[in-house]
């Protein structure tokens, strides 16, 4: 007998413990707004977190499981204090070269109503180009400026940094809804970071829900292919428990990228019982093995097919109620975790997707 929670939980730390986290600088003068920014794009993931520490002068890093954020100290008017921020900077960056150490993204944030563009922040913004660092710079407090000085802003930005990314960020509903920039930071963000860092950004942000969607998908059709692997043994009945624990896998795999590590409820009740279900009827194609003339081969074949499409069909199942859930709680609904993950709600989307074939 599988023990479906111990299993799920012990997956989950395992792909948590294995995963590689990207390392953002979020940069900028005093009160440009760089935590309020954090705290827009990360919800509470970074700021449950709890304080940071510094690891050289100036810099603070907050650790979070799935993200490294390293926050600068603000810099001060006047020549000295901008030439030992500079000096901060950019030693820090050139003193961090292992791809597990090294600055992989730069957030540069200036407050709209509070800042003009000057020829510090554009010398800044090339000396990240120069070392190939994808940086964005990123506007904040625009509901406490108007259009016109937006537009200024973004046109004296333009005509000394042509093709520099900019983002527009507040924290009021109605205007975030508007610009939908919190979606557009994560897009940009993911684009511009290695495929390998790509889970763990996904992970720890509070939005970016169709990115998170398709980074599921393809989870599901990684476990789908060793589901077609194992269903491809020639054993009736044998492969019936490797088959439901990768698939277990899967749903910890999942549970990561949406970061609901509660989910283990799920895969002690819901899952299993649906799992063995499914996979026990997928089987039943191992009895084409001993009709004559069929042959083992031709029995491999259908019982492989059968094995991905029910793990393909169960996986989207459980990315779909995934998505619903989180996008409920962005809602502000505070849904309960068994409204949302139970037996006959994934039942009825297994049998769904597998009776569709949306593989």
């Amino acid at each position: 007998m599988i023990d479906y929670a111990g299993q799920f939980a012990k997956d989950f730390e395992q792909i948590r413990n294995s995963i590689q986290k990207p390392n953002i600088l979020v940069l900028g003068p005093t009160g440009s707004g760089k935590s309020t920014l954090v705290n827009l794009v990360f919800g509470s993931r970074v700021a449950e977190s709890g304080a940071g520490y510094p690891v050289t002068r100036g810099i603070n890093t907050y650790r979070h499981q799935l993200i490294n954020l390293f926050d600068s100290e603000g810099y001060e008017s006047g020549q000295e204090n901008q030439s030992r921020y500079r000096e901060l900077i950019f030693d820090f960056i050139g003193n961090r070269s292992s791809m597990e150490e090294r600055i992989h993204l730069v957030w540069y944030c200036l407050s709209l109503p509070a800042a003009r563009f000057t020829d510090l922040d554009a010398e800044f913004l090339n000396g990240f180009r120069e070392r190939k660092l994808p940086a964005a710079l990123m506007l904040t407090q625009v509901d406490s400026s108007t259009e016109e000085n937006a537009a200024e802003m973004k046109a004296a930005v333009i005509s000394q940094m042509p093709g520099q990314e900019i983002f527009e960020t507040t924290t009021d509903e109605t205007l975030k809804a508007q610009l939908g920039f919190v979606d557009k930071i994560i897009d940009w963000s993911v684009e511009h970071l290695p495929e390998s860092l790509h889970e763990a950004l996904l992970s720890a942000v509070a939005e970016g829900l169709e990115r998170k969607y398709d980074a599921g998908r393809k989870s599901v059709m990684k476990h789908a292919a060793l589901a077609a692997t194992i269903g491809a043994a020639p054993i009736p009945m044998a492969d019936s428990p490797a088959l439901i624990a990768n698939q277990v896998t899967m749903v910890a795999h999942l549970a990561s990228i949406w970061d609901l590590p509660k989910l283990d409820a799920m895969a002690s009740s819901g899952l299993a019982s649906t799992a063995v279900s499914y996979v026990g009827r997928g089987l039943a194609g191992n009895l084409v093995k001993i009709i004559p003339g069929v042959g083992t081969w031709l029995g491999g074949t259908i019982n492989a097919t059968v094995a991905a499409a029910v793990t393909t069909a169960m996986g989207l199942a459980v990315n779909t109620l995934c998505r619903n859930y989180v996008q409920a709680s962005l809602e502000g609904r505070k849904p309960a975790l068994e409204s949302f993950f139970n037996a006959a709600s994934l039942e009825a989307l297994v049998k769904s997707y597998y009776k569709k074939g949306e593989f």
